[in-house]
């Protein structure tokens, strides 16, 4: 008897994680599309051929959604950066590291980065709960500590110039997200990443 509710409980996960991503899936390509404010549940649940009303079970409303898609997103590419980072030894390599993987995640994921980058930029910031808007910035701050520390390590061992940490920091996602803005795509991808890499880590290396 508890081997068949076992099965049964599992089964269901099964069909609401399925359903989640669906949900998710379908939203993504609408918010990148039509950004938040003129994207609507009902489309949504269409897209993703679902009932309102059984979207509704899984998600409270459309901000819900939304910042779910966000958190899932910053997520993914912060496991993925942790996990390359891990496996270099100098300040320099992790630098280098952390550039291609960031390139790398979104240009393959160019719909989240737009999405994202919308986020970015403060109106949409203003548009959510503070609760919500909270779990925004903390998670983006994961992000941003796994940078700092490459810098605050290479300063520290003397790779890298005394420069202000924050100043680095900003420099670097501001290189970054305008190359992928102006050349997205995997279009020269390659080119990007060493430009970013040559000029950047050129620039902060001691000696350099």
């Amino acid at each position: 008897m508890s081997q068949n509710l076992t099965k049964r409980s599992k089964r269901r996960e099964r069909e609401r994680q399925k359903r989640i991503r669906s949900i998710l899936k379908a939203a993504l390509e609408i918010f990148s599309e039509k950004g938040y404010d003129r994207t609507t549940t009902d489309e949504i649940a269409d897209f993703a051929g679902l009932s309102k009303g059984l979207l509704y079970f899984y998600f409270g409303s459309k901000e819900d959604i939304f910042v779910s898609l966000l958190l899932d997103g910053m997520d993914n590419l912060i496991k993925r950066l942790q996990k390359n980072i891990k496996d270099q030894d100098s300040p320099e390599e992790q630098l280098v590291s952390f550039i291609r993987t960031e390139y790398d995640f979104y240009s393959s994921n160019l719909k989240f980065f737009k999405l994202l980058n919308s986020t970015y930029s403060g109106y949409v910031l203003g548009k959510i709960s503070p609760e919500n808007r909270q779990k925004f910035v903390a998670k983006h701050y994961e992000e941003v500590k796994i940078l700092e520390k490459i810098f605050e390590r290479g300063k520290k061992e003397k790779v890298f110039k005394n420069i202000d940490t924050d100043d680095l920091i900003y420099s670097l996602a501001g290189l970054m997200h305008g190359l992928l803005i102006m050349k997205p795509g995997n279009k020269d991808l390659e080119k990007s990443k060493n430009l970013t890499i040559e000029v950047f880590l050129h620039g902060i290396k001691r000696g350099g």
